[in-house]
């Protein structure tokens, strides 16, 4: 289509198929308002938002599915974990031996009605061939617990730390742990933060609405919510490390999840309620109410100490040129000549 075209649409799975299907990318085109076939969609002007909110579903419009499984695995470097003989050599590759499997996984709570889907994404840490560089991506959903309410628990993977496939210098892998959805991180284990802070260097955790870290080396355990499994069979090795996450122990091993038990990282999310207005939908229904509200709202919090507005004046020539100052006063001279 022409305007699709104009936009031009770019699903994540475009230019590498075995991404997600879950998001896609767009030019930011201004539609034309001599097109109709760019006046119904899926892209509006801001004065025109109310058209956008009460669109039929005849217009042009970006549609999404519930398709999506239980987990989802992506690797920089193709393997196919049933056959040993696709593995490659490569800085890149999520098992770096291919004599020895090292799965590793955090167990993550979180607080909330729904199940989540929760991701790990894997780079490159501290070695200078790999660092910022994508490893692979591990989704996966929370599961209940049967027992208590509004809480579900994920057991998901990270690439574990150590010698990449040269067996020289150990990279630990750069992990950033988020839910999706509108969450927020409110608790990590005390030992496992005491681990993290006595082995530099550490990640900055600004957002809180995810979790950084730079993957331990040593396998932790239970205590810290860390679970690190190794052996010749790497389908075998992730099954038994899943089985002790499950468990929320060290040794054990179980098919059903213990929401209380060896957990290194707790989010809470909330659902928004569905009749409550955005920030800009309340600008355009109550703009006067909404700003004044906004003010209250800052002062209350310290960002504002309630000064009175000042206007400055900014010269509005650029810079480098001079500004010419014309002025009403008369030299005595001209005033001399004016009288004879």
């Amino acid at each position: 289509q022409p305007y699709l075209h104009k936009l031009g649409y770019r699903r994540t799975d475009h230019d590498d198929l075995s991404l997600k299907k879950t998001a896609f990318k767009i030019n930011l085109a201004k539609p034309n308002p001599n097109n109709i076939d760019e006046t119904d969609g899926p892209i509006y002007a801001y004065r025109n938002v109310k058209d956008c909110e009460n669109a039929p579903v005849s217009a042009n419009h970006f549609r999404f599915y519930r398709v999506e499984g239980h987990k989802y695995e992506y690797n920089v470097i193709p393997f196919q974990e049933n056959d040993l003989t696709s593995w490659t050599g490569d800085y890149l590759s999520w098992w770096p031996n291919p004599q020895e499997f090292r799965a590793c996984y955090i167990k993550v709570k979180i607080n909330g009605p729904h199940e989540y889907m929760v991701r790990s994404r894997n780079d490159g840490g501290t070695h200078y061939r790999t660092k910022g560089q994508l490893y692979g991506i591990r989704d996966i959903r929370t599961v209940n617990d049967m027992r208590i309410p509004n809480i579900s628990t994920a057991c998901l993977e990270f690439k574990c730390s150590g010698m990449l496939f040269d067996q020289n210098i150990v990279d630990r892998t750069s992990v950033s742990v988020m839910p999706q959805g509108s969450c927020r991180r409110t608790g990590i284990n005390s030992l496992f933060q005491e681990y993290l802070f006595k082995h530099p260097p550490q990640m900055t955790n600004n957002d809180s609405a995810l979790f950084n870290m730079l993957a331990p080396v040593d396998p932790l355990g239970h205590n810290y919510g860390i679970y690190t499994v190794t052996d010749q069979n790497p389908r075998l090795a992730k099954e038994i490390a899943i089985g002790r996450c499950f468990d929320g122990t060290s040794d054990g091993f179980s098919r059903e999840m213990k929401a209380d038990r060896g957990i290194a990282v707790t989010f809470t999310c909330r659902e928004k309620p569905a009749t409550q207005e955005t920030l800009f939908q309340r600008l355009q229904n109550s703009p006067l109410l909404t700003l004044s509200q906004v003010g209250r709202d800052m002062r209350e919090n310290g960002q504002l100490q309630g000064r009175p507005s000042q206007i400055v004046a900014y010269p509005s020539v650029r810079r480098g040129q001079t500004r010419r100052v014309f002025t009403s006063r008369r030299r005595p001279g001209m005033l001399r000549r004016q009288a004879q």
